[in-house]
């Protein structure tokens, strides 16, 4: 039987050869969320659907992977820059700064950096004349910050892991942020 290390490694050798490269631990986590995928299918755990599995198999899933993000790439090309007053220049780095650190509080390193890249986008788009920035960027950076809001509402992330009773603060705050990625989600899809 095939290790999940194996089919990381395979997975990645075969977007490789596609042209896609991932972030450190990408092929794993992807691994990982087609063998919970499938195993919620079949009623199994995740490692017994394992014996399924192939290296071979993984070619299938780097060409979907990569079709789907070339197609993802081409629909965010054709997407208009959004002009940013400094109202919600004032709502969008605070946001995304929040977000970040209740990423990085609790061990996600990655939604933490790209929260803080849209964060900096928001601030160097500030020195353009009308102040411009991407919109696929800034509608990456509210799904990133609702995945904060959801662990956080849930009780799955906490905002100070040193003192796990700020459960009700917790929810409270990603009401409050969700209410605000609302607003921003509602500008943004204006016509």
């Amino acid at each position: 039987m095939v290790t999940r290390r194996e089919l990381s490694a395979a997975l990645e050798r075969q977007l490789a050869v596609l042209g896609v490269t991932l972030k450190p631990g990408g092929a794993a986590a992807m691994v990982n969320l087609k063998l919970e995928e499938v195993a919620s299918q079949m009623g199994m755990r995740p490692q017994s659907v394992l014996q399924y599995f192939t290296v071979e198999g993984m070619q299938e899933l780097a060409q979907s992977t990569a079709r789907g993000l070339k197609e993802h790439e081409a629909v965010e090309g054709t997407r208009a820059d959004s002009v940013i007053t400094t109202d919600e220049a004032g709502l969008l780095v605070p946001v995304f700064a929040l977000a970040a650190r209740v990423g990085l509080l609790n061990g996600d390193r990655d939604v933490a950096a790209d929260l803080c890249e849209v964060a900096a986008a928001v601030g160097l788009a500030l020195r353009n004349s009308p102040p411009t920035a991407s919109t696929a960027q800034l509608q990456r950076g509210v799904e990133w910050a609702g995945f904060v809001a959801e662990q956080l509402g849930t009780g799955a992330w906490t905002t100070d892991p040193a003192h796990p009773a700020t459960a009700e603060q917790d929810v409270m705050l990603a009401a409050h942020l969700r209410t605000d990625l609302d607003a921003i989600e509602s500008w943004l899809n204006a016509p």
